[in-house]
């Protein structure tokens, strides 16, 4: 669905077709509001609970996912937050994710921050510079299908400016699946993937 497109949720409901939008998916038209939480995915899944007649299964769900981030809470509380940095995809421009995309979200509840939680944007392009000058300590890379992102890393790795980092040279970064990084149940495991693999695992 695109705003300027024939297919968007006012078109559908001329059609008496009913629309759910997740609420990541449209904050980049009004590029305001307060940075990505958790929440996002709870209140989303909460509402369709309500649209399926099943909200206390879809409370259930949230309560439990609820639980198991707080134990991730519990494992990395005191820790100094872990600079991360996402690398979706470019060469000159990198695509990545700003502070209303659900990836911010994620890093945060693994204990992390998220270098570019200070662009009003869900996702969006950056330059080199702009990685640079916010020294990320990790690397998460979108992996779109099952091992794609060992070309981001190898870009990564050959770059003659990336490659100075030292999360670059000490091979600091976690693959995850695009489900994993947008509003999705996937977000669970990712959160606990990410403290793992920042902290949990020796650094």
């Amino acid at each position: 669905m695109r705003t300027d497109g024939e297919l968007t949720p006012q078109s559908l409901g001329d059609l008496g077709v009913p629309v759910l939008e997740l609420t990541e998916s449209c904050v980049h038209l009004t590029k305001s509001g307060p940075d990505a939480s958790m929440d996002l995915l709870y209140d989303d899944v909460v509402r369709l609970g309500a649209v399926f007649g099943v909200k206390e299964k879809a409370d259930a769900l949230v309560d439990g996912w609820k639980s198991r981030l707080a134990a991730v809470a519990d494992k990395t509380e005191g820790k100094k937050p872990v600079k991360v940095f996402l690398y979706d995809s470019g060469e000159d421009k990198i695509f990545t994710s700003g502070r209303f995309g659900m990836p911010t979200a994620l890093i945060r509840a693994a204990g992390g921050e998220n270098v570019m939680d200070n662009i009003d944007t869900s996702w969006g392009k950056v330059g080199i510079e702009a990685v640079m000058d916010a020294e990320p300590d990790f690397f998460i890379l979108v992996d779109y299908q099952k091992g794609g992102w060992k070309g981001s890393w190898e870009f990564i790795k050959n770059h003659p400016v990336l490659s100075t980092l030292d999360a670059v040279k000490n091979d600091r970064f976690l693959p995850l699946e695009y489900g994993e990084i947008t509003p999705g149940p996937l977000n669970i495991q990712a959160v606990e993937k990410l403290a793992e693999k920042m902290y949990l695992s020796g650094r």
